[in-house]
């Protein structure tokens, strides 16, 4: 599995894909939609990786469990709402994610994931109709809203809309049926939302953050006392920091010590960032860097390639170095994606160190990698 933390803002899935231009009549002469032909073997999961050593429990996961594992109701009207709002750094995406993960069981027709960040609803929702079995010449989008309502009637699914900025957002993507359940993660709370129930995470969470560099000091061999865990634990306060700095230490790229420096006035996840982007291999920074041209939440292989110019060897092993740091993370589907803040902290290397020759050149790499027709086959595989 891959280490996650709050990937809210960032992304993975709703990549712009072109549908085909095939459409189908958007009903019969009834006006009754007809059923969607599907796929012989739809990916029904779009989940991220959960979070590799998740430390339980944190609140308000018992609670939020405790609201989705609720069985379908003949009685209740709308589908189960849950809405995860904290500040960037705080968890959203991870929570969200080990929920839905841990809902499988209940949930047996399919748990689609989407971040909004980088994707309108529109094509999430096209998303999501391709992982429910729709083939991509069958998309039309006038018909694809009666499409999707129509699909999930007969299904047990959770979805996970992660990074709404506004009810407007997510309003569209949200099942008609309620023996489907929605998990939103925001920064700030949703309301108009029917039925939905907030659960806030906390801005600080020392008690987090002392079990992961418990842990990861753990596996270096190192003894950990609780005095050191207590002060790593207060300047690394958030999951997103104490990750990264965990991450640091698990991997040999710098001690307690080193990471208990004064931090000259920067943020505690500004200096998270900073001591693990120092320790980047050469090719990996520059990835990091040329991922803050994209305007897509997700990468694959080849687009990652085709930004570094480089073959597919050495993309992997730039990637690789990435998610071992905790600058992205990796689905299960193939693809990379990179946290908001992590994107921002990329956008300021990219306009520090590289020149305005050297991003246009890769932009420019990475535009005919997305036109070709090795990656438009597989958008429609």
């Amino acid at each position: 599995m891959t280490d996650l933390t709050d990937m809210s803002e960032a992304e993975p899935s709703a990549a712009s894909r072109s549908p085909g231009s095939s459409p189908i009549p958007l009903g019969s002469d009834d006006g009754v939609p007809p059923e969607p032909t599907r796929t012989g073997a739809p990916s029904r999961s779009l989940l991220p990786p959960d979070v590799e050593g998740f430390i339980e429990p944190i609140p308000p996961l018992p609670e939020l469990l405790d609201w989705l594992a609720k069985p379908a109701d003949p009685a209740r009207t709308e589908p189960l709402l849950a809405c995860i709002v904290g500040e960037p750094g705080t968890g959203k995406t991870a929570l969200a994610v080990h929920v839905a993960h841990r809902l499988q069981a209940v949930y047996p027709d399919g748990q689609l994931y989407a971040s909004l960040e980088m994707a309108p609803p529109s094509e999430v929702r096209r998303q999501f109709l391709r992982a429910l079995g729709v083939d991509w010449h069958e998309l039309d989008p006038a018909g694809e809203p009666d499409r999707y309502q129509l699909l999930l009637s007969g299904m047990r699914v959770l979805i996970v809309l992660d990074g709404a900025e506004s009810t407007d957002h997510v309003q569209s993507l949200l099942p008609h049926n309620p023996s489907c359940s929605v998990i939103v993660t925001s920064r700030s709370p949703l309301s108009g939302l029917p039925g939905a129930r907030t659960f806030q995470l906390q801005s600080r969470n020392e008690s987090l953050a002392r079990e992961m560099f418990r842990t990861a000091l753990d596996r270096t061999g190192r003894p950990s006392d609780e005095t050191l865990l207590n002060l790593l634990a207060d300047r690394f306060n958030t999951p997103l920091a104490a990750r990264l700095a965990a991450s640091l230490i698990r991997d040999g790229g710098t001690t307690p010590a080193a990471l208990l420096e004064p931090l000259g006035g920067d943020t505690t996840i500004k200096a998270a960032l900073d001591k693990a982007y120092a320790h980047l291999q050469p090719a990996e920074a520059r990835l990091l860097r040329f991922l803050a041209l994209l305007d897509r939440p997700a990468v694959e292989p080849g687009l990652v390639a085709a930004l570094l110019d480089s073959n597919l060897t050495d993309a992997a092993a730039a990637i690789t170095g990435l998610v071992r740091g905790s600058f992205v993370n990796e689905t299960e589907s193939g693809e990379y994606i990179l946290h908001r803040i992590i994107r921002d902290f990329a956008k300021e290397r990219l306009d520090q160190e590289e020149s305005s020759e050297a991003q246009r050149a890769a932009r420019s790499r990475a535009d005919r990698w997305i036109a070709s027709p090795t990656f438009l086959v597989r958008m429609i595989v």
